[in-house]
């Protein structure tokens, strides 16, 4: 019966109280408060950042693993001694509860003499106790934590309402960048309203396609030919005209609906290269991004690829599948496996963004890519001196020794495009020599580019 009493109220994983038990101490702690003149409460709600690529990467036995990992650390944070000597109070001024409410979402419940600055406190130390890497299967895992916190009575007066709104207030912290914590505030809720209806948007675009595919030429860079193009998604909203990826992405990544529109951005990618090579056109290779969410959370994604191809009649080699660095390096082997079976497919695999993650130069000799895409960044630095100037050096000699292609990306200056030919780069992407243009001014160009 002892038994089934604590089962009842705390986490079999983590033997942290449970979301029940977190649920009633709240309560207690509500009613607890009309006994004190300064009846404050802080709730902290918890969520891990990058947690969904190590379940999905390394599966859920390592996922629990890596759970049980997170409960101790926070554990640890916020050891009431600790907290109590940091404030430079007694620990019988201070009560708290740790509990995990769900997934790889937890909850702290603080009462004290001051339960904001309290709160300020805990969620710094939690932070700061996650910095250090997660080591699973000898693979290095970097994790973070979101925090929203709100505050009774000032921003609710029930479990429900303070539980929604430190919610609300860790959807800020994440979309700040993540590992950092962020009291809950009145205007959040605007936010929080814009984002469920940008989630509802992006559904009833994928169901009315709304969305289309621009292409921005790839040129050879010594004689100007086309030689690719590389497809970027487009949302033709009805009220708001045509909106750019930057705007909507994130959102897609965050609810998932990535996963959707990334299987539809690939096969109307290859339906309109085949459609281009079926009219007699040159053929030439279609790019196409995969998100790093689409990367890792995917079931199968290599059959998605070949799926794809044989539905579209589209050869595999005239698709090159793009992955940004950070996509690559936080997948682990499992990412490296299926890069592997790509491979094998017959596609073409680019890194893109190389350079502004953290690859080292034993794991990029390892991957079977074919290609590196020097980002922008450096790009534009080609021109503010000769650090910028050495960097591409760097990459070009790097390339070389690898057998890699390079690809440079936002050529917009002819000084760019000099300083690239020179440095043997193969490939152009920019504006200089081309914008993303609809499929039907592509294929102007293209018609161009075939009968020259």
């Amino acid at each position: 019966r002892l038994k089934m009493q604590f089962n009842a109220f705390h986490d079999s994983l983590t033997g942290l109280n449970n979301r029940h038990s977190f649920v009633t101490y709240l309560q207690l702690a509500i009613e607890r408060s009309g006994e004190r003149k300064k009846g404050e409460i802080a709730v902290l709600f918890i969520d891990t950042d990058g947690f969904k690529e190590v379940n999905d990467t390394l599966g859920h036995v390592q996922g629990d693993n890596v759970l049980r990992v997170i409960a101790k650390r926070l554990s640890r944070a916020s050891r009431l001694v600790n907290i109590a000597k940091g404030l430079g109070v007694s620990k019988d001024r201070i009560k708290l509860s740790l509990n995990r409410i769900g997934g790889d979402e937890f909850a702290i419940v603080i009462e004290g003499y001051n339960p904001q600055k309290e709160a300020d406190l805990v969620a710094m130390s939690l932070i700061d106790e996650m910095k250090e890497a997660f080591i699973v299967d000898h693979q290095v895992y970097h994790l973070g934590i979101s925090i929203g916190v709100s505050v009774f009575p000032k921003d609710g007066e029930n479990v429900n309402t303070l539980l929604k709104r430190a919610d609300i207030a860790m959807y800020k912290a994440k979309a700040d960048g993540g590992n950092r914590y962020q009291f809950y505030d009145p205007a959040l809720e605007q936010s929080a309203i814009e984002r469920h209806q940008m989630e509802i948007e992006l559904r009833k675009a994928l169901e009315e396609q709304q969305f289309c595919l621009f292409y921005q030429p790839q040129f050879d860079a010594q004689s100007g030919e086309l030689v690719g193009s590389e497809a970027l998604i487009r949302w033709k909203h009805p009220e708001r005209g045509m909106v750019p990826p930057g705007l909507f992405i994130s959102h897609a990544e965050e609810n998932g609906l990535i996963v959707r529109i990334g299987e539809w951005a690939l096969e109307e990618a290859c339906r309109q290269n085949k459609v281009w090579q079926d009219a007699g056109l040159m053929p030439v290779k279609v790019a196409v991004n995969f998100s790093t969410v689409q990367f890792n959370r995917m079931d199968d994604i290599v059959s998605m690829i070949t799926s794809k191809l044989e539905k579209t009649g589209l050869d595999a080699i005239y698709l090159d599948v793009e992955i940004t660095e950070t996509g690559i390096m936080q997948s682990g082997d499992v990412g490296l496996d299926v890069l592997h079976e790509i491979k094998a497919v017959g596609v073409q695999l680019s890194m893109d963004d190389f350079g502004t993650g953290y690859s080292s130069l034993s794991s990029l000799r390892d991957m079977p890519i074919d290609t590196l895409k020097i980002d922008k960044s450096f790009v534009d630095d080609i021109n503010t001196g000769a650090n910028g100037q050495a960097i591409i050096k760097a990459i070009m000699a790097l390339a070389k020794q690898l057998g890699l292609k390079v690809v440079a990306e936002g050529v917009e200056e002819e000084s760019q495009l000099e300083f690239l030919k020179q440095n043997d780069c193969e490939t152009i992407q920019g504006y200089l020599l081309g914008r993303p243009l609809p499929a039907e001014e592509l294929e102007a160009v293209l018609q161009q580019h075939t009968y020259q």
